[in-house]
């Protein structure tokens, strides 16, 4: 599965490789309250922007798309939203030169219903349009760089449904040498070219993911703050556990799974303080 992560400073947002609840307490929390739609900016580092949502909505994206000048380069795992697709068409058509890399399923064995329509409107609408490397089983990764000076990292896809519902979260880099990795990727992976990904500054990628992950796992010393959609890779676990046993305060935020229960269990008997969504959150 080829995928970017996104890092943060306390929060690790990314989809353990399962394709790659007794816990403290359920919570369920409240609807997100209005608010305007702006950036964050993350004091730690000069270059990067934090994009949280469901509160920011796909504006972010939409208003670097309408922004570009020169040039975007697109991968995405599940592209069903219209709006995102005509921008990426006016700006081809405003000379903008777009790209498009659409994952096309199981080691490109048959693209979901969704993304063969959007590759048949962006190509109808002048796009050059590109299904992913089949020597990746999923191409999950989620980035768009624009002009060649700022790229957003997503754990989103682009996808209305779920904009509303979802906890999520971008980053918008300007690190040139994170840029350049990225655009390095993107062009290898648009020739078909089987490469290895450059780390930049601050990347993280899959395949090989799990020694990174389990690198900053293994140095934490005093919290660790987890917010993800799956919990049932063992040496994660694992080292999860060890880190809350010499003391490092574990919290994990995430949706309820029975799938996932068994790394619950032994997370909380370790002393890993677990929250999941309830049933009914509208989150």
């Amino acid at each position: 599965m080829k995928k970017l992560i996104a890092f943060f400073i306390t929060l690790i947002c990314v989809l353990l490789p399962a394709c790659s609840y007794i816990g403290t307490q359920n919570t369920t929390p409240t609807s997100p309250s209005p608010r305007q739609i702006t950036t964050q900016t993350t004091p730690q580092n000069p270059f990067d922007s934090l994009v949280t949502e469901p509160h920011d909505s796909i504006a972010p994206v939409l208003h670097m798309i309408q922004g570009a000048e020169k040039s975007i380069d697109l991968v995405m795992y599940e592209l069903e939203d219209t709006q995102i697709e005509n921008a990426l068409i006016s700006a081809e058509k405003n000379g903008v030169a777009v790209r498009v890399l659409l994952n096309e399923g199981d080691y490109g064995a048959q693209p979901s219903s969704y993304s063969a329509a959007a590759y048949q409107y962006l190509q109808a609408g002048g796009v050059s349009v590109h299904w992913s490397p089949s020597y990746f089983a999923l191409t999950h990764q989620k980035t768009m760089i624009v002009d060649g000076n700022q790229a957003v990292i997503m754990t989103f896809n682009l996808t209305p449904q779920y904009y509303s519902t979802d906890r999520d979260f971008g980053i918008v880099d300007k690190d040139p040498e994170d840029i350049a990795a990225v655009e390095t990727a993107f062009n290898d992976d648009w020739q078909d070219k089987k490469d290895t990904a450059a780390p930049g500054d601050d990347l993280v990628w899959n395949p090989g993911a799990d020694t990174e992950l389990l690198a900053m796992i293994n140095n934490t010393r005093s919290t660790l703050c987890i917010e993800n959609e799956e919990m049932s890779d063992t040496p994660v676990v694992n080292a999860l556990i060890s880190a809350a046993k010499r003391g490092v305060k574990v919290e994990i935020v995430m949706t309820y799974s029975s799938n996932w229960s068994a790394s619950f269990t032994k997370l909380a008997a370790a002393g890993v303080a677990i929250r999941t969504y309830a049933a009914n959150a509208s989150l």
